[in-house]
């Protein structure tokens, strides 16, 4: 293992520093191979230069590399290159090792608590003795280092070694420049570990006192103030008991629409718009490489007959007013992820993935990278199609070889979901067509019904096939470039930890103390007395 990453940590380097290896250097390495004396001399400069370069570059990277060579994380008990072990198994085979008796099987039963106390007590002093026996009489089983150099263990180590190294070329190298250096991934996954995680790792020792101690001081709070926090985080007349908010069913009205109008499907389709991630969640037998997702998920499109095919995919902004949604459907936008090639394996549970924004932002990425290249033209065929994320990208496939571009009319940056997207590319279709929009979303329906009179050819006629969705007022300018120039803050929203959350009430929700509510018997007395001197008033002067 220390071999391939040090093997990992070379191709990194090279890479880093765009080094290539020469027909001169590679001679120098084939002689200094074939070397029979232990001891050899690099003849080619340019080896020499490029040994001294990454010892520098070993020293600049590899932090933490002395504590290694001392052995701070593991024992080395014999001298066979990568013995070595942890601490704690290390210790346990020894005693086991030298403890245990030569002659196998039972050799006594008791059922004496006693007696089993006094063999735990003596284990590891039986060993010691054992080990010093062993070795005053000289038939101590010494290290043999002969059988690494049989041609079949050498033949094993680099088939292992070999296949250690191509494991990494599936998921990503631990030594990559383009990983952030102050960032903890998972190498299997390319998954980040989360700032909150990190904070807690490091701080777990004082975030456990800090809370031991505020629970001991909330535990010998009055009752007052345990009351005067607000029975629950939103008032109930605006969302259930968990939190989320009152919606309305906005699938009904798409319902009541239908039951009034009779359905043709048209005689042939010339654009179909789709909802990206809607066929992302729809995928079933995920693949487990990320190029081979990339190609099941064009082949998902493709089969539709239209000569031209639209993906359409939501932006995620920050902060946006969706974060509020997003939250109470447990996402998590803060978790980095990188994929660095469609031989790259994906995690297990790719539905929980889907979950993650920064997981979704990177495989759409990808798929603008992996579309682009002329693997994927069989697959375009004969068609044209748009990827809309951050840009528009079209791609287009001429005798094997993939052409693709951005198209900047298209691009519709301003738009942050789907939703209006689709509209804005039905909007900009200039020649006659049967337009089919897939979704599964209830918006798309009622902002396309609103955007009719924006189609720039009437005479277009469009399908739908709906699901269920979330509806946002200011879409109503969906053909737009620029859908809408309202700013959250003065609609409802406020900023928080760089994410919008909704301005509930201003104000307290409940008095401070309960104590407020309650009135003191000399303040009761008081009072009616008042009253009752400002009635006498009044009927005198009525008198």
């Amino acid at each position: 293992m220390a071999l391939g990453l040090q093997i990992l940590h070379f191709r990194s380097f090279l890479e880093q520093e765009k080094i290539e290896i020469t027909d001169d250097i590679f001679q120098e390495l084939q002689r200094l191979k074939s070397c029979q004396t232990p001891i050899f001399f690099i003849h080619d400069e340019k080896l020499k230069e490029l040994c001294a370069n990454y010892a520098k570059f070993e020293e600049q990277t590899l932090h933490g590399l002395e504590d290694f060579k001392k052995g701070f994380f593991g024992i080395k008990r014999t001298g066979k290159p990568f013995s070595r072990q942890p601490i704690d198994l290390t210790l346990e085979q020894t005693i086991n090792a030298d403890a245990a008796r030569r002659l196998t099987g039972i050799t006594h039963l008791t059922d004496s608590i006693a007696a089993r106390q006094r063999w735990a007590r003596s284990h590891d002093i039986r060993s010691t003795i054992i080990t010093h026996v062993l070795e005053e009489i000289g038939i101590n089983k010494k290290q043999d280092i002969s059988a690494e150099l049989q041609p079949s263990n050498i033949k094993k180590n680099c088939e292992q070694l070999e296949k250690f190294v191509k494991s990494f070329d599936q998921y990503i190298n631990p030594f990559s420049a383009q990983l952030p250096p102050n960032q903890l991934f998972n190498i299997s996954s390319g998954k980040a570990a989360s700032t909150q995680v990190e904070d807690f790792l490091l701080n777990v020792e004082k975030i456990g006192d800090d809370l031991r101690k505020a629970f001991i001081s909330e535990c010998s709070s009055d009752i007052n103030r345990i009351l005067s926090y607000p029975i629950t985080p939103v008032p109930l007349s605006l969302c259930h008991l968990d939190g989320g908010i009152h919606k309305t069913d906005k699938s009904a009205l798409a319902k009541s629409l239908e039951a009034k109008i009779d359905h043709d499907p048209p005689s042939h389709a010339d654009v179909y718009l789709i909802d990206g991630f809607f066929i992302l969640h729809a995928m079933k037998e995920v693949p487990r490489t990320f190029g081979n997702i990339s190609k099941k998920f064009l082949q998902m499109i493709t089969k539709f007959s239209a000569s031209r095919i639209d993906v359409i995919f939501d932006q995620y902004w920050y902060p946006s007013i969706k974060d509020n949604e997003r939250s109470l459907r447990h996402e998590a936008p803060l978790i980095d992820y990188s994929i660095y090639g469609p031989d790259q394996i994906r995690s297990s549970d790719f539905t929980k993935e889907m979950r993650n924004t920064k997981f979704k932002e990177a495989l759409i990425e990808f798929f603008t990278i992996h579309w682009a290249t002329d693997d994927v033209a069989p697959f375009i065929g004969n068609k044209l199609i748009h990827l809309n994320f951050k840009n528009c990208y079209s791609y287009r496939s001429n005798d094997g070889k993939v052409e693709s571009s951005i198209v900047e009319d298209l691009c519709c940056k301003s738009h942050e979901e789907a939703d209006s997207k689709i509209i804005f590319h039905a909007c900009s279709i200039i020649d006659q067509s049967n337009i089919v929009i897939r979704g599964s979303d209830t918006d798309i329906l009622i902002i396309m019904l609103g955007n009719m009179v924006n189609l720039k050819n009437p005479s277009s006629h469009i399908w739908m096939l709906t699901g269920t969705g979330n509806n946002e007022s200011i879409w109503k300018n969906a053909h737009a470039n620029e859908p809408t120039s309202l700013n959250p803050l003065e609609y409802g929203w406020m900023e928080m930890e760089n994410r919008y959350v909704f301005k509930w009430f201003e104000g307290d929700q409940l008095p401070c103390f309960v104590s407020d509510l309650i009135l003191n018997p000399e303040e009761s007395d008081l009072e009616d007395e008042d009253d009752l001197s400002l009635s006498e008033d009044d009927s005198e002067d009525e008198n």
